[in-house]
């Protein structure tokens, strides 16, 4: 009897642990889709009910808006009725304010959601307007030009360009030094070089 049962152990000992039990090994959980363009995050945060992107696509049929973020594509559902559009002549309006005036691919937008039922449903569709300075804070060509002549410390200026690194190095006006947005405060110091 005591050979038969070390006989029986030995075979249980041999046999493979998955013959007795079944291990569930968890997926990882996908990662969160986001909900900002990197180059939104410059002057904006995330912010729960918003994307914030570039506009790609729209269907009136379908009535879905697709906002492009970085490589991601998210689909919008919206009531031409009921949506609030500012457009970026900042007019304002709803749906017809989308059907009648065409906003360009790759335009950046923000687009206020709600969520019911896994189905995320716009209420507010943004197209950024351009930016406007005040007349008294703008240089003609020809005026940057000869201030650019005379040199920073001549000319008593201190030029800086505040786009992302990437776009700097593909081209900017000479003496500008790249100053990002983002890294505004941490190189402030840079912005009022000492004796000027």
């Amino acid at each position: 009897m005591k050979k038969r049962n070390t006989l029986s152990l030995l075979i249980a000992l041999s046999l493979p642990l998955s013959t007795y039990c079944t291990v569930a090994l968890a997926e990882p959980a996908p990662a969160a889709k986001s909900t900002i363009a990197k180059i939104c995050t410059n002057c904006h945060k995330p912010e729960a009910g918003i994307l914030r992107g570039h506009f790609d696509n729209i269907s009136f049929k379908s009535q879905a808006i697709q906002v492009k973020i970085d490589d991601a594509v998210e689909i919008v559902k919206f009531d031409e009725a009921s949506i609030k559009v500012t457009n970026e002549e900042k007019k304002n309006g709803n749906g017809d304010l989308l059907r009648n005036n065409k906003i360009k691919k790759g335009h950046e937008i923000k687009v206020e959601y709600t969520v019911e039922n896994g189905v995320k449903t716009a209420t507010a569709f943004v197209a950024k307007p351009p930016v406007e300075l005040p007349k008294g804070m703008l240089l003609s060509t020809i005026e940057l030009e000869k201030l650019i002549a005379k040199g920073p410390e001549k000319g008593k200026y201190f030029l800086f360009d505040s786009r992302p690194a990437p776009r700097f190095h593909e081209g900017t006006i000479p003496t500008a030094v790249n100053l990002p947005f983002p890294a505004f405060d941490k190189m402030a110091e840079k912005l009022l070089p000492s004796g000027m």
